[in-house]
């Protein structure tokens, strides 16, 4: 187990996929690089954001994936983000898993199972034959990691118009 200290997030997901104008202030004046909503990208479009975001505080992502979330799916995300890619120059897709699940577990509606979470694994080995890359938040945004904000004297805190 690592110390306390060696988990230092760089980016935030709002909860329930809920943030306006404000909360977007308050992600970047806590030293955050980068905040997303688990929500907002669809097969209808948009499919991905740009690289970089344009607004590196909004960043979309596909819906949470369920259960009953098909590999299908999923796949077709990544190949209309490739699509866009090729046609705009970027593209960034943004999945979100909650949990693995075994296949006698009871974990709730938002899990993958492993053999799901394996097959579309398999899919992106493929796929970066064709240019696809598997990053973090942190890797397509970047930005230094930042030590904690104090709210009280602003210490550590990002005050910096955004």
């Amino acid at each position: 187990m690592g110390s306390p200290n060696s988990f230092r997030p760089t980016s935030l997901a709002y909860p329930f996929a809920s943030f306006d104008d404000a909360s977007e202030d308050v992600a970047h004046y806590c030293g955050y690089n980068g905040a997303s909503a688990t929500a907002g990208l669809t097969l209808k479009g948009p499919v991905a954001n740009t690289v970089p975001p344009a607004d590196p505080y909004a960043v979309r992502t596909v819906p949470a994936i369920k259960k009953s979330t098909k590999l299908e799916t999923m796949k077709r995300f990544v190949l209309a983000a490739e699509a866009q890619a090729q046609a705009d120059g970027s593209a960034w897709t943004i999945f979100v898993f909650h949990h693995l699940c075994g296949p006698h577990a009871h974990c709730g509606p938002y899990v993958i199972s492993e053999v799901k979470f394996r097959a579309f694994l398999a899919f992106l080995q493929v796929e970066a034959g064709k240019g696809v890359v598997v990053q973090t938040m942190q890797q397509v945004i970047g930005g230094t990691v930042r030590g904690p904000c104090d709210p009280l004297t602003d210490m550590g805190c990002d005050t910096t118009p955004r």
